[in-house]
C-alpha cells in the first residue's frame, strides 16, 4: 500500500510539471525596426522581455498581445526616463517620469498622460501649482507667468532632445487670454531655440510685428482666402519677408477647427481643392505667388493628394498632418497593421 501511495504522488507531481506551460523565448522585429527579446507567445510578444528602438531607446518590462502591458521601464535616447504602469502602448497607471535634467513627476498617469500628482525639481523641492495671489488679477498674473515658463521649458526640452539639430515652432492660440504677452515672453527668453511661429484660433493681426521683430518666420492658420484678405490687408502687407507660408486648416477636414464664416454651412462641405486655389489666387495678388500653402486636416497618404502637386493653380504647395504621428515609428503605438490602413 506504502508503494502504491509513493508512486501515486511521483504521477501526481510529474503531471503537475507537465501542466506548467513552457513559455516561449525568442526574438521579434517589430515593423518599426525595434528589437525584442524575451518570451512569446504564437510568435508575438507577451510576457516580460527587453525592447531596443533604433534611436537608442530601451524599454524592460511587460509585453501582452505585441504592446507595453504592465509594469515597464521605458528610457528614451535624450535621457528621460518612466518607470511605472503601461496599457495598450500607453503610460497608464501609478508612474514615476524623470526628465534628463533631473526634474520628476511622480503620480498617476491616464492614456499617456499626467493625470494627478506631484512634480518635483532637480533638488527634490515639490514644485507648487497653485495660486498664491488673493485676487483674481493676481491669479492671473501668476497663470501667465506659468504659461511662459511652461513655454520656455518645452522649448529647451525639444532643443535638447532635437541634438541641437532641430528647427522648433511654437504655436499659439490667439483667442487665449494674454496670447501675446505669452508670446513675447518666449520669444525674450528662448528666442534664439525657436524658429518660427504658427497661430490660429482667431485673427493674429500682430503675429507678423512680432515675428519681424525677433527676425523668425510665421505661419497664421486661416481657413478661406477672405480671412487671409483681411489679415493681410490690416497687418501682413508690412511683414511679408517674414512670412513663411499660410496654413490652410480646412474647417470640415481638420479635427477640432471650425472656421467657417456666418454665410459657410457646416452640413454642407465644400472641397478643400476649390478653396486652396481661391487662397492662392489671393496671395499671388499680392506678390506672394511663391509663398507655401500648408494643406491641414485629412492629410493621411501623399497619392490622395497626387493632383495639387506640380499644379500651377495650387503653387507651392506642403502638407500637415496630426492623426498620424500616433504611426510613426517615434510613437510606442506603432504597428504595422495600423501603418498599412
Amino acid at each position: 500500500m506504502r508503494h502504491i501511495l509513493i508512486t501515486l504522488s511521483i504521477l501526481l507531481f510529474s503531471s503537475f510539471l507537465f501542466s506548467i506551460e513552457k513559455k516561449e523565448q525568442g526574438n521579434f522585429t517589430f515593423p518599426n525596426g525595434a528589437k525584442y527579446k524575451g518570451e512569446l507567445k504564437d510568435g508575438i510578444p507577451n510576457g516580460q522581455g527587453t525592447s531596443t528602438f533604433r534611436d537608442g531607446g530601451k524599454y524592460v518590462g511587460e509585453f501582452r498581445d505585441g504592446l507595453l502591458n504592465g509594469q515597464g521601464t521605458f528610457t528614451w535616447s535624450n535621457g528621460n526616463k518612466y518607470v511605472g504602469e503601461f496599457k495598450d502602448g500607453l503610460l497608464n497607471g501609478q508612474g514615476i517620469s524623470t526628465l534628463f535634467d533631473g526634474r520628476k513627476y511622480v503620480g498617476k498617469f491616464k492614456d499617456g498622460k499626467r493625470w494627478n500628482g506631484t512634480i518635483y525639481d532637480k533638488k527634490g523641492n515639490i514644485i507648487k501649482q497653485v495660486y498664491s495671489g488673493k485676487t483674481r488679477i493676481d491669479r492671473h498674473e501668476e497663470l501667465v507667468n506659468y504659461a511662459i515658463e511652461g513655454g520656455v521649458a518645452q522649448a529647451r526640452v525639444a532643443h535638447e532632445a532635437s541634438i541641437n539639430k532641430g528647427r522648433l515652432h511654437v504655436n499659439i492660440l490667439w483667442e487665449m487670454g494674454a496670447a501675446e504677452r505669452v508670446l513675447l515672453g518666449i520669444l525674450d527668453r528662448a528666442g534664439e531655440l525657436i524658429h518660427g511661429v504658427t497661430c490660429g484660433a482667431g485673427m493674429p493681426y500682430r503675429l507678423g510685428d512680432i515675428a519681424a521683430k525677433f527676425g523668425i518666420f510665421y505661419y497664421p492658420i486661416i481657413s478661406s482666402a477672405r480671412a487671409f484678405k483681411i489679415l493681410y490687408k490690416r497687418a501682413y502687407v508690412r511683414s511679408t519677408e517674414w512670412l513663411g507660408g499660410v496654413v490652410y486648416e480646412d474647417p470640415w477636414l481638420a479635427g477640432g477647427h471650425n472656421g467657417l464664416s456666418n454665410s459657410e454651412d457646416p452640413s454642407n462641405p465644400e472641397q478643400p481643392l476649390p478653396r486652396v486655389i481661391e487662397l492662392r489666387k489671393a496671395m499671388s495678388l499680392v506678390g506672394l505667388a511663391e509663398t507655401p500653402i500648408i494643406m491641414a486636416g485629412g492629410v493621411w497618404h501623399l497619392r490622395d493628394w497626387i493632383d495639387w502637386l506640380d499644379n500651377k493653380d495650387v503653387g507651392p504647395i506642403a502638407f500637415q498632418f496630426g492623426t498620424r504621428a500616433l504611426l510613426t515609428r517615434d510613437c510606442l503605438l506603432y504597428t504595422s497593421d495600423a501603418a498599412d490602413e
